[in-house]
């Protein structure tokens, strides 16, 4: 409407200004120059006047709409003179402060209307008001303080960013700060503060727990030792010095107490093992996984000569880790495969790296053609004493992948395995950043794999 009325007067004094044109020119023709002049003047006073005016329209809508915008914004927006005059304030920082004793400030401004500290006891001195350091020619950004009063008896936490306000001249003439709501920030941030207390106590007593079961795992298979010694050794007597008191029926049961106690033996060393994994400390250096992959399939054939396993030359497979631990893995998972495929016709072992990698880590790899799986166990086979197959078909006692896992871990890498039964297995792995050494290429690698 006002655009509408500033259109109307300036085409009202347009044609204001040509008749005005007309008429002075008529009249410089019969009372000479000196008139003309003087119409001149007047004509040149009309025209600056219609500029004004469309000047002073045109701040008056941008004025409108920038009152429009500061009325409606959800940030509090206060602004004052130099003589300390609140000269705006929005109903977002109403809502926010209150308008109780607006003109009383500074002095005891902050306890009127219950500004704090972030700490919530004490109240803000005058001199660290954003919009007294305004006055005084100083800047804030993001100064954090707590608002309770009658209009937020709950409290709320804002944040407040200020600058001083001055003139085509230099001189201060105000101050302007505003005020942004972040309860909901606070309380979230405070949520996450308490969440990541009590992760961090759970960790703890997590910790303590599986120190505290390590060592009684490897405190009892220790102890297990003396009297499986015992058994064996009376069980070694009665078929040295009582055989031909037996009769067939007494000779088996004492060779069924004999491999009982094999089996316990070694169930004994693998536990012990397994607390071990955890107990020694973690070496870093450089380690050819091809080169302890082919030393440790050299001795299984040793140890069964008459048995033919294709196994290709992994090469030369660059890798930092520990390389006891890491003969410790590798031994289970290509005893593993040497295991699962004994019944396999052409039976086949590789181990290599991925070509892809995983989440930037070097991913390697022990595959064989053997029994393989069913992938419905996938997620339980690194758990202990898990058992897929019959003690009579694969002999074992379920800790052989719980050892690879923990060697794993400890490196900071993960495993998983991919198999299907009667097709063999393929069990994948990293070693977390370190994986690879320095002088391996370095970028996004992504696996192409779940």
């Amino acid at each position: 409407m006002k655009r509408g009325k500033s259109l109307f007067f300036s085409l009202a004094l347009s044609l204001v200004l040509s008749w005005g044109f007309g008429v002075s020119f008529h009249r410089a023709a019969r009372y000479g120059a000196a008139f003309a002049m003087f119409a001149l003047d007047i004509l040149l006073g009309a025209v600056t006047l219609a500029f004004l005016w469309h000047e002073i329209s045109r701040n008056a809508d941008q004025a409108e709409i920038l009152n429009s915008i500061i009325t409606n914004t959800g940030e509090g927006v206060v602004a004052a003179d130099a003589s300390g005059k609140f000269t705006v304030f929005n109903p977002a920082a109403l809502r926010m402060i209150g308008e109780n004793k607006l003109s009383d400030y500074p002095n005891k401004w902050a306890e009127n209307h219950g500004v704090y500290y972030p700490n919530q006891t004490s109240f803000v001195k005058p001199e660290d008001l954003p919009m007294a350091r305004a006055l005084r020619g100083e800047a804030t950004d993001g100064a954090e303080f707590f608002i309770k009063n009658d209009l937020n008896p709950e409290g709320l936490f804002i944040s407040v960013t200020g600058r001083p306000l001055f003139d085509e001249a230099g001189r201060l003439v105000g101050g302007v700060v505003v005020l942004t709501d972040i309860t909901k920030r606070k309380l979230r941030e405070a949520r996450v503060e308490e969440l990541n207390r009590d992760l961090e106590l759970l960790t703890q007593k997590l910790m303590q727990s599986n120190k505290e079961l390590e060592s009684f795992s490897y405190s009892v298979a220790h102890d297990l030792r003396a009297p499986l010694r015992a058994i064996t050794g009376f069980g070694q007597f009665l078929l040295e010095d009582y055989a031909s008191r037996l009769d067939d029926q007494g000779r088996d049961y004492i060779h069924r107490i004999h491999l009982g106690c094999q089996r316990m033996g070694q169930l004994i060393d693998e536990l012990l093992a397994l607390s071990n994994i955890t107990r020694r400390d973690l070496k870093n250096e450089k380690v050819d996984i091809g080169a302890l992959a082919s030393s440790i399939v050299g001795n299984l054939k040793e140890a069964e000569p008459g048995r033919f396993i294709d196994f290709p030359d992994p090469g030369n497979i660059e890798a930092a880790g520990d390389p006891g631990l890491l003969r410790i893995a590798l031994e289970n998972l290509i005893g593993n495969a040497w295991k699962f495929t004994r019944k396999t016709k052409n039976a086949k072992i590789e181990i290599g790296e991925e070509p892809v990698w995983f989440c930037g880590e070097k991913t390697f790899f022990v595959k064989d053609n053997g029994a393989g799986f069913d992938m419905k166990y996938a997620n339980r086979m690194f758990d202990p004493f898990q058992r897929f197959h019959s003690q009579a078909d694969f002999p074992g006692e379920g800790l052989g992948l719980a050892i690879v896992s923990r060697v794993i871990n400890r490196h900071g890498g993960r495993i998983w395995a991919k198999g299907e039964v009667g097709k063999g297995a393929t069990f994948y792995f990293t070693l977390g950043h370190g994986g690879h050494s320095h002088e391996d290429e370095t970028g996004d690698h992504t696996a192409g794999r779940g």
